[in-house]
Parts: C-alpha cells; structure tokens; sequence
C-alpha cells in the first residue's frame, strides 16, 4: 500500500533509486477509518504524515469550543502539523480528525528529520506543504476579515431556497454566490464544506442541497444551536443549488 501512495508524491517520483529505497523503508502503510481523531493540540507526534486517499481534517478549538477549520489534507499531501512538529520537534499546533476513510503512510519523525538532511528529495516536500497552507490560511484571514461571512451565505442560500419550490434546481456557481457576497471563490467553498459538516446541506455531484433548514437558519443567526449536532435529514424538504464545486 505505502508503494503507491509515496507515487502520488513528486519528491519520491523524482528521488534517486536509492532515496526512494531509504523513504519507503522509512516508512509506514496506515488505514485510518471516519471518525478517527488523528491528534488533539498539544500532542506529542512522532510521524509525518502523507495522504494518500482520503480527507483529514485539521483545525483549531477556540474558548467557546466552537472548531475553526484550517485546512484538509485530502489526496497527495502532506499534513502540514505533523511536518512542523517532526522539523521543529514541537507539540502538535492544531488537532486533526479524520473525515473520509483515509489511507496514508506515516514516517517517523526521527527518520524523517535525518533523510531532511541527507536526502535532497524530502526538502521540497516541506516548501510545498507550507506554500500551500499559506494560501489556506490567507483564505481563512479573509473569511475572519469579513466578518459573519458564514451568516452572510447561509442567510443567501435561505433566500434562494424560499424563492423556489421543493427540489427546484437554481443555477449558482460559487463563483456566482461570491459575487453576489463580495468575498472569494475560496471562501465559499470553504464555507459550503462547512456547512457539510454541520448537516445544514449536502454536496453531491456538483450540487448542493438543503438538508436541514433549522442548522442553516441557527446559522444564519449567528448561533451556534444546531451547528455541531447531526440531526436525521428530511429528505422531502430538500432543494438543489446546481453548483460546480472546487476543492
């Protein structure tokens, strides 16, 4: 398993024979099932983690227990945390969860530090993993700049909902609601796999679609009543925004 996983990596595709040897050795194939906390803040981590296949979640508690997601480590990435916390031999900065069944190979952080510095292939992997949270987190400053940006689409999406009957599809792209908000493509879409977790809608095949009008409406008022509770879906009260959904 950990065979094909390192191939989705570029720094192992573009190793030596012999680097590729010493990493795969290094390390270690992993199934890790929904549901599953990966790590909670503050945890000692002795691996570096990269996906596979599969969607972990990383994100922060803030004082009123209410989770503020970072990023996703979803299919050829590296977990970012688990990077810093072998580079840096610090404590996990963020607790992660797994969101999908995911399949990934962990390194361990003692060999991993050593083949960072005898082994040219693994550097770029860390600049990479940075670069890219770097655009995450500037997404999430914009989001938090904004202010209530997840009040302003849920009460949008509210709107479009009542203007139409039960299951009538209304044609928006995020780049559409985004317009519409004054905010980034990013920032909706971010927003809308949120909203996923919360059981306020569900996203299927470029689609979004309401599931349950309460969780929205708690968060179209700014609280968080419903928001971390997964509640039975009324199917019937469904309404489908025809979406092209980026991830």
């Amino acid at each position: 398993m950990k065979d094909w996983i390192l191939q989705k990596f570029a720094f192992y595709a573009s190793a030596t024979a012999a680097e590729r040897r010493a990493i795969s050795d290094a390390a270690v194939g992993v199934h890790l099932p929904a549901g599953t906390t990966f790590y909670r803040e503050s945890d000692e981590i002795d691996h570096v983690a990269l996906v596979g296949h599969g969607d972990i979640r990383v994100f922060k508690t803030v004082a009123t227990g209410r989770e503020v997601t970072l990023y996703d480590v979803r299919d050829g990435q590296a977990c970012l945390v688990t990077v810093l916390a072998a580079v840096l031999r610090r404590p996990a900065m963020a607790s992660a969860v797994v969101e999908k069944p995911t399949y990934a190979v962990l390194i361990a952080a003692d060999v991993f530090r050593k083949l960072l510095t005898t082994n040219g292939a693994l550097q770029p992997l860390v600049f990479e993993a940075a670069a890219s949270r770097v655009a995450d987190m500037m997404t999430l400053v914009e989001e938090i700049a904004v202010g209530k940006m997840d009040v302003q689409l849920a009460t949008w999406l509210l709107r479009q909902f009542a203007q139409h009957p039960p299951r009538a599809a209304i044609t928006a792209t995020p780049e559409d609601i985004a317009r519409d908000l004054g905010t980034a493509t990013d920032v909706v879409s971010r927003l809308l796999d949120d909203f996923e977790r919360k059981c306020a809608v569900r996203l299927l095949n470029g689609r979004v679609m309401l599931s349950d009008r309460r969780v929205l409406a708690a968060i179209a008022m700014g609280t968080e009543l419903f928001a971390d509770v997964h509640v039975a879906h009324d199917h019937t009260d469904c309404i489908e925004v025809s979406c092209s959904l980026t991830h």
